[in-house]
Order: structure tokens, then sequence, then C-alpha cells
């Protein structure tokens, strides 16, 4: 969870952005950087706790022991689509080539994730 975390907050898309982001919207931006350090100081002191004391590894995990198999499904299903609507938009609306589909890699991260829970 905390390597996770870490990945998403420096992330390459985040290293290209930022500096375009500071260049348009000046020194406010550093309130992003705030509120990333809030976050994961609330992630490490509250949700990994949680975690650790109930043996799991993932939300995907929290979610099936709480409510049970088909809500992990259905927040699968949705996480899918999600990315589905992040590909597509990255691949029309901007200036990178993406050389698949966008239903190709959300089958590809679908089978992934589902390959590799426990």
């Amino acid at each position: 969870m905390a390597l996770s975390l870490t990945a998403t907050s420096l992330s390459a898309i985040t290293m290209m952005g930022s500096p375009s982001e500071y260049y348009s919207y000046g020194s406010s931006y550093a309130w992003v950087i705030v509120a990333d350090i809030i976050a994961c100081l609330f992630a490490a002191f509250i949700y990994l706790p949680i975690y650790y004391n109930l043996g799991v590894t993932s939300i995907y995990e929290y979610v099936d022991m709480r409510f049970g198999r088909t809500s992990r499904v259905i927040m699968t299903g949705e996480s899918s689509e999600l990315k589905d609507r992040y590909v597509f938009q990255l691949r029309y609306n901007s200036e990178i080539k993406l050389y698949f589909s966008p239903s190709q890699f959300c089958t590809m991260v679908s089978w992934y994730m589902l390959l590799h829970w426990p």
C-alpha cells in the first residue's frame, strides 16, 4: 500500500506535468504538495494500521472481507471503466500516441488485477 501511494505520487505524468503547472499557476501549485504530505500521513497513521491488523494487502481484499465478493467484482469493474476513460482521454485529447486501444489496455489491467489477487 505504501509503495503504491509513493508510486502514484511520483509517477512519470506528475514529473512531466508539475513544471507546466508551476509555470501556469505559479506557486499556488505548492498546496498540492502540502495536500500530498497530509494524505501520506493520514494513510500511514490511519489506514495502514487498519489494513495491517486485518491482514489484508489491498483495498480490494478489504472490500471483499467487509461487503462480499459481489462488491469486490463491482469495484473492479468500476476501476476498469475509470481506467478505460482515462486512456481514452489520453489517447484522443493529447499529443501522446498510444499503440493500443483503451479497451485492450483495460482488459490487460483487469486481467492483471484479477490474476494477482490472493
